[in-house]
């Protein structure tokens, strides 16, 4: 009984989607929130090398739950590109917890730095769960994986900038826009011959936001552009979500 609900198919009557902004999702995003804040308490004073372990823990696991919703995707049918292929831009999450926990260098850098930049996306996920929870029940195995993949993102990211791991500068933001431009361009050529919509580069699914249904109407090349235009700009939530955390850090130490 409990695994057929945890793993239930999509759209079954039985087990009815969660959906957006229900008593389910609210106080599921609330309870993920405040453990992401406790999380970031309780590891924020710890060194660079065990958070790197942690990162690479977390790489772990992450991987082989996506594996586990590939298995679960396939095993009813759902074999269509967006069911399984793990590129949405939140998909580049594991991919950069790879890059920053076994990484040296230069690649660890660009795996700290979408790391940093990929805050608002979990948080925006947390807000606008488009959907897991359009999808399935608040207990599904997806909707489960999805609030604790995202607000993962907002945990290891709030901890890397905190901890000083990575610095808003013109280097770094030329990193994060080709490792983004690799991605997209994938993204885009799969989308074109599968007909798919990888990173939400084809059309707005779901998407809660007027304008940004308006400029698809008005011209789905614009659209695309305006998505990795939109992804771009992300960049400046980290400067300034890095110059917050720099002010208070010295307002603390002038303080003591």
């Amino acid at each position: 009984m409990l695994l057929d609900m945890f793993f239930a198919p999509r759209d079954s009557a039985k087990y009815p989607p969660c959906g957006m902004f229900t008593i389910g999702h609210i106080i599921s995003s609330i309870i993920f929130i405040l453990v992401v804040v406790i999380s970031v308490c309780l590891t924020v004073k710890m060194s660079e090398y065990a958070i790197n372990k942690l990162i690479r823990v977390f790489a772990i696991i992450f991987a082989l739950l996506e594996i586990g919703k590939i298995i679960y995707n396939f095993s009813y049918g759902y074999t269509y590109v967006d069911a399984w292929v793990p590129l949405s831009y939140c998909s580049i999450f594991i991919y950069s917890l790879l890059l920053a926990g076994f990484g040296k260098g230069k690649i660890r850098t660009v795996g700290y730095t979408f790391l940093a930049v990929a805050i608002y996306a979990g948080l925006f996920f947390m807000i606008f769960p488009t959907t897991s929870l359009m999808l399935h029940p608040i207990y599904h195995f997806l909707s489960v994986y999805s609030l604790l993949y995202h607000s993962s993102m907002i945990f290891v990211g709030t901890l890397v900038i905190i901890k000083g791991f990575v610095k808003p500068n013109g280097t770094n933001f030329l990193y994060y826009v080709l490792y983004l431009l690799i991605f997209s361009v994938i993204s885009i050529i799969i989308n074109s011959i599968c007909g798919s919509n990888l990173m939400f580069y084809t059309q707005p699914y779901n998407m809660p936001i007027e304008m940004v249904v308006s400029i698809y109407k008005l011209s789905p090349v614009l659209y695309t552009a305006f998505i990795f235009i939109a992804y771009t700009a992300l960049y400046l939530l980290f400067i300034l979500t890095y110059k917050i955390i720099k002010f208070i850090k010295e307002k603390k130490k002038n303080a003591i």
